[in-house]
């Protein structure tokens, strides 16, 4: 099982009832954008679980600060840009990642690419190198590490790390690329549920 859930931020999140605790949580961000995707990552995440008949349970984080559910064997990931908010849901550990085409990735290259995949990539477009960004963070992310991990680190033709074999996918959406990455075979991408919050 492996879902996809993608919803617009906008303006009008401010107006739902949230936790005491995110509002605290949220005071911290002095960007407002910050603030509105953290507000549409908490609904969304609510939402998902509420339409997979997934009740009372309680969030943590691992130390690199990557959520999971507490005694269930449901996992999920969470990204979003300025735009939207994706969350993954899926039986087996996932990450994911969504990012607009971003015409200055050029000028973290390096950052992003091996050596050899900087040989591979050296002309490559701001499309590909946004798609490359994604696949490598939906990993990072599938490994619990989140940027902790240099992305130039890993290769994507053979991702293979603590002996288990990470597999990847993405998919060009209204100008974003949205990628997710598991230790499951992902045959195709799925279907993305688009949710009103």
């Amino acid at each position: 099982m492996l879902k996809l859930y993608l919803a617009k931020i906008n303006q009008d999140l401010c107006k739902h009832k949230i936790s005491l605790a995110l509002k605290k949580e949220i005071k911290q961000y002095q960007n407002k954008n910050a603030q509105l995707q953290k507000i549409a990552s908490y609904l969304l995440l609510n939402r998902v679980l509420e339409l997979n008949n997934i009740k009372s349970v309680r969030i943590k984080t691992n130390k690199y600060g990557k959520p999971y559910v507490l005694g269930n064997p449901i996992y999920f990931n969470i990204s979003h840009n300025q735009k939207n908010v994706i969350c993954g849901i899926s039986d087996k550990p996932i990450g994911v990642d969504i990012e607009t085409i971003n015409p200055r990735i050029k000028t973290i290259s390096k950052v992003l690419l091996s050596p050899n995949e900087q040989k591979t990539y050296i002309r490559a477009s701001n499309t590909k190198l946004t798609q490359i960004w994604t696949l490598k963070e939906a990993t990072a992310k599938l490994l619990g590490t989140g940027l902790t991990k240099r992305l130039n680190s890993l290769e994507l033709d053979n991702l293979v790390i603590d002996n288990k074999k990470i597999f990847t996918n993405s998919y060009l959406h209204a100008g974003a690329y949205i990628a997710i990455a598991s230790y499951a075979t992902i045959k195709k991408f799925p279907k993305i549920v688009n949710i009103k919050l």
